[in-house]
């Protein structure tokens, strides 16, 4: 990917001329805001605006594609979500809303596994959930103001054999009014 982008840069370099910035600073060092020698609105310092003009809907399904694709991935990356979960929380970027506790950490949630006593749960976040403390759900986010769309962070617990209460299930995901 590194490579690829580099490429695009030179070709775009070649293409197009150098870019404008370092002719308007050449300028501006010599205490001229102005257009270099030569230069119209059409172009600047070399790079052919001509082209940008007429050629605008090249740039616009790149654009169109890449701000969703990068808003998915960094959702995904920062989340731990899966591609889908991440693409349902760009479609609903506005709509989503969730409180959580203070000092709640996602490192610390990410951490719990299936068959962790509570102890360890408690130890492991250093917090409280905000419902259901004893109970067989630990909720340690919720929606905030009745958003419809949340980030559900779910301990579902169950107690062993000996009454101790165990980590059953982690829940992880964007919750959607669909969800259960």
């Amino acid at each position: 990917m590194k490579g690829f982008m580099v490429f695009a840069v030179v070709w775009a370099l070649k293409r197009l001329g150098s870019p404008p910035c370092f002719r308007l600073l050449r300028n501006r060092e010599a205490g001229s805001f102005a257009l270099p020698p030569g230069s119209s609105s059409d172009s600047i310092g070399g790079m052919n605006l001509a082209f940008l003009k007429q050629r605008w809907y090249y740039f616009a399904p790149l654009i169109l594609v890449l701000v969703p694709l990068v808003l998915t991935l960094g959702i995904s990356m920062r989340y731990g979500y899966s591609i889908g979960d991440s693409w349902t929380a760009v479609q609903h970027i506005g709509q989503t809303g969730t409180r959580y506790p203070i000092r709640f950490e996602e490192r610390n949630f990410s951490k719990l596994k299936p068959g962790m006593d509570g102890r360890t749960v408690y130890q492991t976040m250093t917090i409280q959930p905000l419902e259901g403390q004893g109970g067989n759900e630990w909720k340690f986010s919720l929606p905030q103001n009745h958003a419809p769309y949340f980030h559900e962070r779910l301990v579902i617990m169950e107690p062993d054999a000996d009454r101790i209460p165990r980590v059953k299930q982690v829940i992880k995901r964007l919750h959607t009014p669909e969800a259960k």
